[in-house]
């Protein structure tokens, strides 16, 4: 997203209060950033950035249509009957498509706490032609922090210097706040087995489809009944309140105190249903082919810029390929997870060169200043030059840079090696070379980074990218529409 003009790095840097990187212990390829945000400082900072944004007006509103006129859309039109035109619409619908909130047995219409679904909009897309499926999100309880028994958890602590989302920020500056890790205990799975016909998720009132890798409590405890404990992780959402999932009512949720760490003060444990358009009524443009003019016009951006922004966009989309490839043309059947292991590329589309791969893009695209692009094009050089010198440079075996090796228990030299053949061992960091005197340069950390995947991938990504040239010689062949 920053590659391309985007703000939600920025604020995720600007509002995250725990930052940790997954994987570690794997490749680059598999490794992802995840934070936790402040949800309130969040809204107040994008609000801030968004009312400041040339070319943007904000209105607030309740939409219920979309208007067409013949085959084309030309806007949307609101629960007043205000209409607000334009030559291209972009629906963000979340959970509010006819959302409905369960707390026990309890059902409110809402798109979320406090907010109203969109019923009118729902209703008019399926006027339209849309097909509509029925998914499931849960939202967990809120817990009175003072009422928990912290020294029953295991403290979770974020990343010691946590690495930021933007590729603009020097340092996250926020205070950094701690899960914690619990256990539950028999008399919790007692519980939850006696009030489970409350559950809406078990008692049959729900009839959407929940995310899999999300499972509340109920689902931990009647799924894997031979489970004696279930891990149960305390989320701070905010600088306050605390979370877990689950769905069983408000007041047997106050019973769950009895469970290792008091958990009492619950508050709200909540699940919505909600409606979406199923995945395969969109295009690879995610753009709907329901309304003709739409499928004629393709992307707004076609129309202003002809067909090199056209080139543009297919390129950038298909960085974006994996989730909208499995959508589109597959379709799904539950809550749409995207992960490293589904991306067919994965080792070429990594989140650590996103700069190097878009950015350029989105500079021909106006959505980068020069400067960055400037900033971007000495970092390239940077870390082509280094590759150069590491691959020209060689080590000899002397006992001092033996005795370097021995202690991070990687084998000696026997003759002179380049610099770039020793980084490719597992055991060896661009660190490491830094630390032999005369050899390491000093580069940027994200430069050195850089350097140090390419170099120790750099059979791997080879060969990767003779997949990828294949397989783009392979889309030249047009299969004909209907096939």
């Amino acid at each position: 997203m920053d590659a391309l003009g985007g703000e939600i790095a920025k604020m995720a840097d600007q509002t995250g209060i725990q930052f940790r990187t997954l994987n570690t212990r794997k490749g680059p390829a598999v490794q992802g950033t995840r934070c936790q945000n402040d949800k309130v400082l969040y809204r107040s900072k994008m609000k801030f950035v968004l009312e400041r944004q040339n070319n943007l007006d904000i209105k607030q509103t309740l939409v219920e249509e979309v208007v067409v006129e013949g085959n084309q859309v030309v806007g949307v039109r609101d629960n007043l009957g205000m209409e607000y035109m334009s030559s291209a619409v972009v629906l963000t619908t979340g959970t509010f498509l006819h959302g409905l909130i369960h707390i026990g047995s309890q059902r409110i219409p809402s798109g979320r706490a406090g907010e109203f679904p969109a019923n009118g909009l729902a209703e008019n897309l399926v006027t339209h032609g849309f097909q509509m499926g029925r998914m499931k999100t849960g939202t967990p309880a809120r817990i009175r922090r003072a009422s928990i028994d912290f020294s029953q958890f295991t403290e979770q602590k974020g990343d010691e210097n946590p690495r930021p989302f933007s590729l603009f920020t020097q340092k996250i500056t926020l205070p950094q706040i701690s899960c914690f890790i619990g256990r539950t205990i028999k008399r919790t799975h007692e519980i939850v087995q006696n009030n489970i016909d409350l559950s809406p998720l078990y008692s049959g009132v729900i009839k959407g489809v929940s995310a899999r890798y999300c499972p509340s409590l109920e689902d931990k405890v009647m799924k894997f009944p031979n489970k004696e404990q279930h891990q149960i992780i305390l989320e701070p959402e905010g600088f306050r309140p605390t979370g877990y999932a689950g769905q069983i009512p408000i007041d047997r949720h106050r019973s769950q105190s009895a469970t290792r760490g008091d958990l009492g003060g619950n508050h709200k444990a909540t699940s919505a249903i909600y409606q979406q358009v199923l995945a395969q009524e969109v295009d690879r443009r995610i753009a709907s082919e329901i309304i003709e003019e739409i499928k004629r016009r393709g992307a707004p951006l076609e129309k202003i810029g002809g067909e090199d922004l056209r080139s543009h966009l297919t390129s950038i989309l298909k960085d974006m390929g994996v989730m909208v490839d499995d959508l589109v043309t597959r379709g799904t059947t539950e809550p749409y997870r995207i992960f490293t292991s589904r991306a067919e590329y994965r080792l070429l589309l990594r989140e650590d060169n996103a700069d190097l791969r878009l950015m350029e893009k989105g500079y021909e695209l106006g959505l980068i200043d020069g400067d960055t692009l400037k900033d971007l094009k000495e970092r390239q050089g940077q870390i082509t030059g280094e590759l150069q010198r590491i691959g020209r440079v060689r080590i000899k075996p002397t006992p001092r840079t033996n005795k370097f090796l021995e202690e991070r228990k990687s084998a000696p030299l026997e003759s002179a090696v380049p610099l770039a053949q020793l980084l490719k061992r597992p055991e060896l960091s661009y660190g490491d070379l830094q630390q032999l005197e005369g050899y390491g340069s000093q580069l940027p950390e994200r430069v050195a980074r850089q350097v140090e995947i390419q170099c120790k991938y750099q059979g791997y990504l080879q060969r990767q990218e003779a997949e990828v040239k294949k397989f783009k010689n392979l889309e030249k062949i047009h299969i004909p529409s209907g096939f």
